[in-house]
């Protein structure tokens, strides 16, 4: 179906595999997962200036993972088909964790969230773990600070996604 885009595409690109593909993944820690492209570096630059670079062509790029699926979609100007494909390719073969960025964004939050304790979302997750003791894979973040070690294996995570792309 033709509808009117304002000479933008709209992309999508999906991959077998959510946070419920990373072992050893304590409670609430699945929810960071989408945070952390947006912390990382992608080829050699900080991917707020990625970001940056992405916006100064008329571009967006948004991650969403959740228990069984991995996304990158956005926008895209209909004569920029070629730099968005290139933008992917770096994104899926050069990326690497920038985990003292990680790590000060999982204290914000900590602080955020013990800031806004007691909320809607807190008490659901409470109510979830009631009905299913030891279940890991919640899509919330929780109060308690993720263990150590969680950019590394968010970064191997989105490292086996990658080798799932075709080049």
């Amino acid at each position: 179906k033709n509808i009117p885009s304002g000479g933008k595409v709209y992309y999508s690109l999906s991959l077998n595999g959510g946070f419920g593909n990373i072992e050893d993944l304590n409670a609430g820690e699945g929810a960071y997962i989408s945070d952390f492209p947006k912390l990382c570096r992608f080829g050699g630059v900080s991917a707020e200036r990625f970001s940056h670079v992405l916006r100064q062509n008329g571009m967006t790029m948004d991650f969403d993972v959740d228990f069984s699926t991995t996304s990158v979609k956005g926008t895209v100007p209909k004569n920029s088909l070629d730099y968005m494909m290139r933008a992917l390719l770096t994104v899926m073969n050069d990326m690497s964790a920038d985990e003292e960025a990680f790590d000060r964004y999982i204290r914000s939050e900590h602080l955020r969230l013990n800031a806004h304790a007691g909320g809607l979302k807190e008490r659901i997750c409470v109510i979830d773990s009631l009905m299913c003791p030891g279940y890991r894979y919640i899509s919330s973040k929780v109060r308690t600070l993720p263990a150590k070690g969680l950019a590394a294996k968010a970064e191997k995570f989105f490292r086996s996604r990658a080798e799932k792309v075709n080049d």
